[in-house]
């Protein structure tokens, strides 16, 4: 990492050779796919940061062979699918879902929720399952999400950070677990 800050491509070379040496190691794929995106290297930042996500011991999001398993199943059945993946890939600059639609990283922020929930209406509604109950429906229906959202207190969002935080903790390996409480310690 402290060359990356001055020397991206000398960066990247160890990086791969890393790659090479352990291909199944998640978190080098990860660093791979960040200098690439850092170099502007987008493609092959996709696919390492995908083996990133395939590679990891401990995946929690859906891997690429369960996304082509599920995409040919749907397709094999007539089933409709929204690809939440590709719709959120397509609100960020790269294409790569990514910090910009993510609270963490595999959770949608509030506006990709949004837009997951408004790719649904929208199918159903084409699919005569539902009625449009007004034209731009789209647009009151996201000024109503930040109504809400405005709504919330302060108490919402600090247990939100906790969470989040935690989660992070625990998908670096540096958690120790939660806190034992007092009556959990009695019964030992």
């Amino acid at each position: 990492r402290a060359l990356a800050a001055s020397d991206v491509p000398k960066a990247t070379e160890f990086v791969q050779q890393a790659v090479e040496l352990d291909p199944r190691f998640a978190f080098a794929w990860y660093e791979l796919g960040e200098l690439q995106l850092t170099a502007g290297m987008s493609d092959d930042a996709e696919r390492s940061l995908r083996r990133a996500r395939d590679e990891d011991i401990c995946p929690l999001r859906m891997t690429t062979p369960l996304e082509n398993a599920f995409r040919e199943i749907a397709a094999e059945r007539s089933l409709p699918m929204i690809d939440a993946h590709q719709l959120l890939g397509s609100r960020c600059a790269n294409g790569i879902v990514g910090g910009s639609v993510l609270v963490d990283h595999v959770h949608p922020s509030f506006r990709g929720h949004e837009d997951i929930a408004i790719a649904i209406a929208e199918w159903m509604i084409s699919s005569s399952i539902a009625t449009q109950s007004q034209a731009g429906w789209q647009e009151s229906t996201r000024t109503e999400c930040q109504a809400r959202l405005q709504a919330l207190d302060d108490l919402y969002f600090l247990r939100g950070q906790r969470a989040r935080k935690n989660l992070q903790l625990w998908a670096a390996g540096r958690s120790g677990g939660p806190p034992l409480s007092q009556e959990n310690t009695e019964s030992q």
